[in-house]
């Protein structure tokens, strides 16, 4: 056993990319200049620590989430319906895996401590300690422990009633909670299927369930409404308080409550934090010379497993202009998204009356932003050697460095200077007799603002979704850009779609609204908090050179007691900071009365602050790129977070069709041959060009599943196979084939050039005229590992038993090696 695990190993190592040397030799340097960075940005954070707590605890409408939940919920169906073929193959006994085999393949050391049974040993956890190593996860699936299909579709039925009732927003948080775990053991019983999008619905469902997305649009609301209705206690439009509630007073002493009460603002950032992470990650992922060729958009367009209808007439006409600029366009958007959270600060700050600082706080300002621009300018200078190839009559590497550093350092004097000038002196031109006014808010709400980056990244995602098959991921990148929103917007385009409705007249005429939107909750209600507890600035301090500290102390390798200590006294300054803020806050004067509210109290700030910050280094940890630059710091920085990722689901990559799009079609055939010699094909890619309907309009997985055995996923090539024998048995009265052979076939994709020049070309001649076939995995199935249906199998349908020692099984036996290394656990 061990000298096969070895052998893998071997043919594993021999089939990675030879490291770059010269790369991780620069690693350590990149590493203490991130290291900087981060240093610097979070002092700066600390230095207006003030700024952060108004962005991100303040307490918002509801209106905004409200609607995110019910159409997430609905995506989420959706997103369910495109599995619907492959959904017993994905998740049950009888798929690709049996489920005592999931748990040794897919999540073998998490079930370490788990008995099968065999030899006299107990089925279950081995004991307590067991039980907390599964918790580890990441499979936290109820499938890993029964995927029969009668047990699998009362598991499936069950998550898509929670879902339906989440959408209506009945007892919303629980719901919602339920909904997650029950997705949570769907997907993890197998992640052969997985896309892009489904990525997405895992990391934007755990933001959506931290939210109070039942505070509008839901039964919770509406039976709250009732209730308060009855009781008199509910303000409403045309009423005291117009909707928005009212101060207790002589004629209501216990004052009128809103239609809709405010909420933490704090997931919704995080829901746009992560936005702008899948765009930078994955714009910055492509750095392949097929996109800086701008041939991206030509390739991924003609790949067969994609296309709705036969693109390669536009492609002879467009490849080699018009996609080359959207190609352009796309990555320089991707990359530069980000800039929506600048400006979303910025207006934040001009609207909340901050301005730049005084005396000390200026000039430590400043000296920050400036560690932070040339420490990321020390990073790409460092790098760019190991990244950069001279080519003939271009510049040298050390030219190169020369015009980088040269021209980020004017850059960021320009920056500051502009920044400066549109603030304090704002440029006034007369344009055909009207003056306009550029200063910095108009400069940040066009530039930097929502209407321009959404806007091209609707146009992007429509087309996409027109031209491609891809599955929900279209969809739900244009649904969550909701979270961009705020809760008046969102009421107002509401308000515009009734509007419109009724103009139909009909069934839709009683749709037409009365009167302007609902307000949110009135800010000035005696009941909100606006306390003035805050935590020292000396405590946060304290706590990022705990930090520091403890990171010196791992890279030094300073064994116990320096690492603890440094955890110690990073947690003793913030809870010593947090009681003396906690005591100042009940001395002092809180917000004005006409200011936005907190979204909780003292402790509610704290612990909401720690899961931000968690969340937020945690995502930027994972994401660190893997290169051989970060090579020093990467995979340390990944397991420090891995635990909390892992609990949340939100472990992540997004890398998409990077560093370069595919340029092949590449399809899976699967050849059986039955008892009586005779070979089937079983036409299993639904993709290729010989199955393939035009238009397609319905997703399918079966692509997704191609790729990933004949790609990264090559360890799955004999799994694949040995389901095919037992699919074929049971297909056919329990007699098993004699091989399954799978076959692996490809055509490369003319380059722009030839179709322009020649002309456009079909998919299916091309196949025939051009196309490689290989074998990549055959498998003889009575002598296979898996290969043959078990007699529960059997009997499940009907089959007569057959003798134990003809079903070739692994039965590992765990007791004995998991008591040796857990002593008395």
């Amino acid at each position: 056993m061990a000298s096969s695990l070895d052998a893998l190993g071997g043919l594993l190592a021999m089939s990675e990319p030879a490291p770059n040397l010269e790369a991780r030799a620069l690693s350590p340097t990149v590493g203490w200049l991130v290291l900087v960075c981060v240093v610097a940005f979070i002092a700066l954070c600390i230095l207006h620590a003030d700024r952060f707590r108004r962005l991100w605890m303040r307490a918002e409408d509801p209106r905004t989430l409200g609607l995110f939940r019910i159409l997430f919920g609905l995506m989420l169906l959706l997103n369910l319906s495109g599995m619907w073929e492959q959904l017993e193959f994905l998740f049950t006994d009888e798929g690709l895996f049996y489920t005592d085999t999931a748990r040794r393949v897919l999540g073998g050391k998490q079930f370490a401590g788990y008995g099968e049974g065999v030899d006299g040993e107990a089925v279950g956890f081995f004991g307590p300690a067991a039980i907390l190593q599964f918790l580890e996860g990441p499979r936290y699936s109820l499938l890993m422990f029964r995927s029969d299909p009668t047990f699998f579709w009362i598991h499936l039925w069950a998550y898509v009633a929670v879902v339906v009732v989440f959408i209506l927003g009945w007892r919303a948080r629980l719901m919602g909670l339920l909904a997650f775990a029950l997705m949570t053991s769907l997907t993890m019983r197998n992640p052969i299927y997985m896309t892009g999008a489904d990525v997405v619905f895992k990391v934007f469902f755990f933001l959506l369930v931290l939210s109070r997305s039942g505070h509008a649009y839901s039964l919770d609301n509406w039976l709250r409404c009732r209730r308060l209705r009855r009781a008199g206690r509910l303000s409403e439009p045309g009423g005291p308080g117009e909707g928005a509630g009212l101060a207790p007073s002589d004629e209501h002493p216990k004052g009128l409550e809103a239609i809709y009460r405010r909420i933490p603002a704090w997931p919704r950032l995080l829901m746009m934090m992560q936005l702008a992470t899948i765009y930078f990650y994955t714009g910055c992922a492509k750095t392949g010379g097929i996109w800086a060729a701008g041939d991206s958009l030509y390739y991924a367009l003609n790949l067969d497993h994609f296309y709705r209808a036969p693109p390669q007439l536009l492609s002879s006409l467009f490849g080699t202009n018009l996609f080359r600029l959207m190609t352009w366009g796309v990555h320089v958007w991707q990359i530069g998204f980000p800039l929506v959270l600048v400006g979303l600060v910025a207006r934040f700050q001009i609207r909340e009356g901050f301005g730049p600082g005084r005396g000390w706080r200026r000039h430590a300002t400043r000296l920050l932003w400036m560690l932070v621009g040339f420490g990321a300018l020390g990073v790409t200078v460092v790098a760019l050697p190991v990244h950069y190839e001279p080519m003939r009559g271009g510049p040298s590497t050390v030219q190169l460095q020369w015009l980088v550093a040269v021209g980020w350092a004017l850059g960021m004097v320009a920056l500051a200077l502009g920044w400066r000038r549109l603030r304090d002196r704002p440029l006034h031109l007369r344009i055909r007799g009207r003056e306009r006014v550029i200063d910095l808010e108009s400069v940040c709400t066009w530039l930097l603002g929502r209407r321009l980056w959404l806007t091209i990244g609707l146009f992007f995602h429509v087309q996409i979704f027109m031209l491609m098959n891809i599955g929900m991921f279209a969809p739900i990148m244009i649904m969550v850009y909701l979270c961009c929103l705020n809760g008046t917007e969102t009421a107002s385009i509401l308000r515009s779609l009734r509007r419109a409705l009724a103009r139909l007249g009909g069934p839709f005429a009683g749709l037409r609204p009365s009167g302007p939107p609902v307000p949110a909750e009135d800010p000035s209600l005696p009941q909100l908090h606006r306390d003035a507890a805050v935590m020292p600035a000396w405590a946060l301090g304290s706590a990022l050179a705990a930090a520091v500290a403890l990171v010196l102390a791992e890279v030094e390798g300073l064994g116990a007691p320096w690492p603890g200590a440094m955890v110690w006294l990073g947690l003793a300054a913030l809870v010593i900071g947090g009681l003396v803020g906690w005591r100042r806050g009940r001395r002092d004067t809180g917000l004005p009365a006409d200011a936005v509210p907190w979204a909780y109290g003292p402790l509610g700030r704290g612990l909401a602050t720690v899961v931000v910050v968690t969340h937020i280094g945690a995502v930027a940890l994972h994401c660190i790129p893997d290169k051989d630059s970060c090579f020093a710091f990467r995979r340390e920085a990944r397991e420090t977070v891995a635990p909390w990722l892992r609990a949340t689901q939100t472990d992540q990559s997004w890398g998409m069709f990077a560093p370069n799009p595919l340029r092949s079609n590449v399809f899976l055939k699967v050849l059986v041959t039955d008892e009586q010699g005779e070979v089937w094909d079983l036409r299993t890619d639904a993709n290729s060009p010989r199955n393939k309907d035009i238009p397609w309009i319905w997703y399918d997985r079966a692509g997704k599943i191609t790729r990933r055995v004949n790609g990264d996923g090559k360890w799955y090539r004999r799994w694949f196979a040995r389901y095919h024998c037992r699919r074929w048995a049971l297909d056919h009265g329990g007699e098993l084939p004699r091989t399954v052979e799978l076959v692996k076939v490809w055509y490369s994709i003319p380059t722009p050039e030839e179709v322009a020049g020649k002309g456009y070309y079909r998919p299916a001649d091309l196949l025939e005229r051009a196309g490689h076939e290989k074998s990549v995995a055959k498998v003889r199935c009575a002598f296979e590992e898996d290969g043959q249906l078990t007699n529960e199998l059997r009997e499940r349908h009907g089959f007569p038993s057959v003798d134990e020692g003809a079903i070739q099984r692994r039965n590992p036996r765990r007791q004995q090696t998991w008591e040796r290394n857990h002593p008395g656990g």
